[in-house]
């Protein structure tokens, strides 16, 4: 076989391999993304998360705490993404809400608080809006907003940990409050 013929065939090889391999990669990530394809439920608590819910679709199954307690992830195209936590803590609500608004800061210590308010999404509960640079979904840097909203309901706590790109607030917030409205608890 001649040099120039066996790089060819080289060649052709790789870009079938690095095609077979794309490939492959796509079907893990279909497959993470269609494991929402239903609602699913949480045995302990009754807490049903829908497969999709306003512009939100649900990414994955039910993921638990190491406390047992379920949360998951929805995402609204690449613009928002939204996880949910239903848990249990013997913290009173302002204390609770104080604590998670303090988390924020430590796990992103640019964050700038940019309101902290009453929210009436899900009965009586909080809202806080914060501010940072920062990548998102593997874009350029650019300022996002990250929200954090709390409820409590029937003796737990229904926790709310958005962030998407600041430029876009405006459409965001309106499908956040649609989805939080629309949620059902047990």
């Amino acid at each position: 076989m001649s040099r120039r013929l066996s790089s060819e065939l080289f060649r052709a090889c790789g870009v079938g391999f690095l095609l077979l391999l794309a490939l492959s990669s796509n079907s893990l990530s279909l497959g993470k993304e269609n494991a929402g394809a239903g609602s699913a439920v949480d045995p302990k608590t009754g807490l049903k998360l829908p497969a999709r819910l306003g512009a939100f679709d649900r990414y994955g199954p039910i993921e638990y705490d190491p406390n047992g307690d379920p949360m998951g992830t929805y995402r609204a195209g690449a613009l928002i993404l939204l996880n949910l936590y239903y848990y249990k803590n013997d913290f009173s609500f302002s204390q609770e809400f104080a604590n998670c608004r303090d988390e924020v800061k430590i796990v992103q210590p640019a964050a700038r608080l940019l309101s902290d308010e009453p929210s009436r999404l899900q009965g009586a509960g909080r809202r806080a809006v914060f501010t940072f640079q920062g990548k998102f979904s593997g874009g350029p840097n650019q300022k996002l907003s990250s929200e954090l909203l709390i409820f409590p309901h029937r003796g737990r706590f229904l926790k709310f940990r958005v962030t998407y790109p600041a430029v876009h607030a405006e459409r965001a917030r309106t499908e956040i409050d649609a989805f939080v409205r629309s949620l059902k608890l047990p």
